[in-house]
């Protein structure tokens, strides 16, 4: 453990924690207090979120601690599992859980709402995350408001595997739509050949990921259910879906993200023992 005597180095990994952790709403949390030391005391802090860079020097962090990593996809796993062809109707998945305020939930489901319109017999896939999840109850509720709940299918958490084959009888995958950052449900949608329709904020994709991934780019209901209706063009599905398994495999794939991780554990150690 850390201690002033005893000044071991150690590297924390922030998959976007940084958005919380110094909100005092959630200070009451077992081991709040003990995670912000942590992160103040860390000798490097690799964050994944694209966006959260400015975050950290907010609550003045200093820069040479923070360290970007993409989020490493075993695209062993999350692979091609055939070629899905639109039956009886188009059907989205969303799998993030239910948030409003970074997800953009509610404008996913009310873009699928007019959606609907165009495509009575399309359908929206999206995961019980239960009820401790703020907005989990709000968005069954919309969907309930908005006279949809026949077009919605909730299905449970699920391990990865069973991801896998949802991603691969789906049309498209809704990932989130106000950050402009992705989390993991993103790249490994794009390496299952599944085209991704979400939001993407190019120039700190550009600061720190050195490339955009190959989305269909949208942020507004409006955007989104224009995005629903440009993958109803199988030879768009085919483009995003190449784009995307490629994007993975050059910048997010577990060797290139071990490769470079090991350099900034080789740099962190070097600090802390320079004599070694």
């Amino acid at each position: 453990a850390y201690t002033n005597e005893n000044p071991s180095p150690y590297i924390i990994y922030d998959a976007g924690w940084i958005r919380v952790l110094h909100d005092p709403n959630f200070a009451w949390k077992p081991g709040w207090k003990q995670a912000v030391l942590g992160y103040e005391n860390a000798s490097r802090i690799l964050f994944t979120n694209v966006d959260t860079y400015d975050i950290f020097m907010e609550h003045g962090y200093s820069p040479e601690r923070i360290r970007y990593t993409p989020f490493a996809v075993d695209t062993d796993l999350y692979k091609p599992v055939g070629q899905h062809a639109t039956r009886n109707g188009p059907t989205f998945f969303m799998p993030s859980r239910p948030d409003w305020r970074v997800k953009g939930t509610d404008r996913a489901v009310h873009a699928f709402k007019r959606y609907l319109k165009r495509q009575p017999k399309a359908h929206l896939i999206l995961v019980d995350w239960g009820s401790t999840q703020r907005d989990y109850v709000a968005t069954k509720r919309l969907v309930n408001q908005l006279g949809i709940s026949d077009a919605v299918r909730w299905v449970p958490l699920m391990p990865k595997r069973m991801l896998v084959k949802y991603y691969g009888v789906v049309d498209a995958v809704l990932d989130q739509f106000v950050i402009g950052a992705l989390g993991t449900t993103g790249p490994e949608a794009m390496a299952c050949e599944k085209p991704l329709i979400c939001y993407v904020d190019s120039d700190p994709w550009m600061r720190w990921h050195r490339s955009v991934p190959p989305v269909l780019n949208c942020n507004t209901v409006d955007g989104i259910y224009e995005r629903m209706v440009q993958v109803e063009d199988a030879g768009v599905r085919e483009k995003y879906g190449t784009l995307g398994r490629r994007w993975v495999l050059k910048t997010c794939s577990l060797e290139v993200v071990a490769r470079h991780q090991l350099k900034i554990y080789k740099e962190t150690l070097a600090e802390a023992m320079p004599c070694a």
